[in-house]
């Protein structure tokens, strides 16, 4: 639970390439100990990357600041492959 007078921080921003700042998102390929289930909903806040070559699974992928529908003012910050956009 968050005191009123704190305000959480992230990196703000929007990469070139990536899903856009405030698009409706899904949790997808949910492994063991994530806090967020697959389908899981919210909306992105920012954007970075993509990741350099050469990081292995991570890279060419984006890393997103999002806001999960049921943690509302917690920013949480999660790789592109484990999310989808939601039309």
């Amino acid at each position: 639970m968050q005191d009123d007078d704190t305000i959480p921080l992230f990196i703000a921003g929007s990469a070139d390439g990536a899903i856009p700042n405030e698009t409706r998102i899904a949790k997808v390929g949910t492994e063991e100990g994530d806090a967020h289930k697959d389908g899981a909903t919210g909306k992105i806040l920012s954007s970075h990357g993509p990741i350099p070559a050469g990081k292995g699974i991570l890279s060419g992928q984006y890393g997103y600041f999002v806001e999960w529908d049921d943690m509302p003012g917690l920013p949480v910050f999660v790789v592109g492959f484990r999310i989808k956009e939601l039309k």
